[in-house]
């Protein structure tokens, strides 16, 4: 077709509900952060049941993508349709788990996190819109105002006629006379086989919680370069880069998908 296509649809999912917000506000001082006056969603349900979610669309030649606004604006699915696979990890099912920084939260597509992660609204409804672009690409764009700085994040997803990559821009704003604390990432999901490979061309390995820095690709003794080597729950960051790109590639289904961005913009 050649062309963009934008449009609105309804994806029905087996859902766990999750109940009531908890009327106590997160005041801790054991936390790090403070997410009031976000409350807690954590009474997770146990009766499944199918619930329909709106669903926006942009669609070209080559990619299908789907954002959610009732998963806090999470990219759904990123259908390749040369060969029918998803780009990232597709949950057919929304079963949250007290993983978010206020409880409930799903894995799989891809989350924007602001101003931390995992992000406070990452159940909730926010706003979202789609547009036909006046040079003939489509974009969804997400965002919100987060209720603890009053700081606002922008994402546009955009696809272009006759390109078989989603570009993503992002956007912080902060309209209030102080300076504000933040960090923005990206939570891509990717479906775990023997192997899947992390081909990241780093220098370090940084462990998430002691912040201990070990030559790349070896923890200890361990190889993390195969997904199927990494045993323990913790994330490993990587650090010192002087390419742009990172990605993983899975052997077995001969398939793989690459982030590109200029690393000096986004180290």
């Amino acid at each position: 077709m050649n062309t963009v296509q934008t449009g609105k649809t309804t994806v029905t999912l087996p859902t766990y509900p999750v109940g009531p917000p908890n009327l106590n506000p997160i005041i801790s001082p054991y936390r790090s952060e403070k997410p009031y006056p976000y409350p807690m969603r954590d009474a997770l349900g146990d009766d499944k049941q199918d619930a329909s979610y709106e669903a926006l669309t942009v669609e070209n030649d080559y990619l299908r993508v789907t954002v959610i606004p009732a998963l806090g604006g999470k990219l759904y699915s990123a259908l390749d349709k040369r060969n029918g696979q998803q780009l990232f990890y597709l949950n057919r099912v929304v079963k949250p788990q007290l993983v978010g920084l206020t409880g409930a939260w799903t894995s799989g597509g891809v989350e924007f996190n602001f101003p931390f992660g995992h992000r406070p609204s990452a159940m909730e409804v926010i706003e979202t819109a789609v547009r036909q672009n006046p040079d003939g690409s489509g974009s969804i764009h997400i965002g919100e105002v987060d209720k603890v700085s009053g700081v606002r994040f922008h994402v546009e997803l955009k696809l272009t006629p006759g390109k078989a990559y989603l570009e993503q821009t992002v956007s912080i704003h902060n309209p209030t006379p102080l300076p504000q604390r933040f960090f923005y990432w990206n939570t891509a999901s990717y479906p775990e086989t023997e192997e899947l490979e992390c081909r990241y061309p780093a220098r370090w390995i940084i462990e998430e919680f002691s912040r201990r820095r070990q030559p790349w690709p070896y923890d200890g003794d361990v190889d993390v370069r195969m997904s199927r080597n990494i045993r323990k729950f913790s994330s490993i960051f990587t650090g010192f880069t002087d390419e742009d790109f990172f990605g993983v590639y899975d052997a077995r289904r001969g398939v793989g998908s690459v982030h590109v961005a200029r690393h000096r913009e986004v180290p």
